[in-house]
């Protein structure tokens, strides 16, 4: 095993095994685009954040890594799971954890994003461990597909909104509409104008090229960060 920097190999590789094969990734890593790599989540966040939308920092503990660790690879599982620690470790804001699935038919992480602070960070990761286990033994088709962890470092937030695009209807006006729910924190503060979380919105929806849902987190500067984005097919109007 061979801890790898990002500054010594410049390409976003945090951890890579003998073979080179990518273990921890950043965010802005190239390879953090590629799903059967980081998960559908994880590398529509990494296309986002490449195309300078507000995606916080982040790291992934690939598929590869995972699937060690679950296979029962001790060494290399938790040498990738401490690498993505200790970079959670360094900031001092709880850290956004959530599965990201490699399966494209699966709408979104069914268990996240979930935040958490450094010192749950051992029992939370049981928890992921443990309820992803148990889908496997109950849902054999779920056994196949291959997961990821994502962990992304966003500012403390007063708001959490979703914004979801719901597209045009060919022949009727005005039905391109972007759908949103807010819910404020323990400290309230008035959310980001809605023409703006509109438009950041359609912006992700014409980078990723389909319909978005988003996690839009406001932080306290009122800037916006999004912390989770999930693809949606929606019904149309009858």
């Amino acid at each position: 095993m061979t801890g790898l920097s990002d500054e010594a190999m410049g390409t976003g590789v945090l951890l890579a095994d003998r073979t080179g094969t990518p273990l921890v990734l950043r965010l802005d890593s190239p390879a953090a685009r590629d799903a059967a790599l980081a998960g559908y989540p994880a590398a529509r966040l990494a296309v986002l954040r490449a195309y300078g939308l507000p995606v916080p920092p982040g790291v992934v503990v690939t598929t590869d890594a995972v699937a060690r660790f679950s296979g029962g690879d001790s060494e290399q599982g938790r040498q990738a799971l401490w690498t993505a620690w200790s970079w959670t470790s360094r900031s001092t804001r709880p850290a956004v954890v959530q599965i990201s699935d490699a399966d494209p038919d699966t709408p979104h992480c069914p268990l996240g994003p979930t935040a958490c602070g450094g010192a749950g960070w051992e029992a939370m990761l049981q928890d992921l461990v443990d309820a992803v286990t148990e889908d496997h033994l109950h849902n054999p088709r779920s056994a196949l597909r291959a997961w990821a962890l994502l962990f992304l470092s966003p500012p403390p937030h007063e708001w959490s909104v979703l914004a979801m695009t719901v597209g045009a209807v060919p022949g009727v006006p005005g039905s391109d509409r972007v759908l949103m729910w807010a819910r404020p924190s323990a400290r309230p503060a008035p959310p980001a104008g809605v023409p703006r979380l509109e438009a950041l919105a359609r912006r992700a929806r014409e980078v990723l090229g389909h319909e978005v849902d988003l996690d839009v987190r406001i932080d306290r500067e009122g800037r916006e960060w999004i912390v989770d984005c999930r693809r949606h097919d929606p019904v149309p109007p009858r």
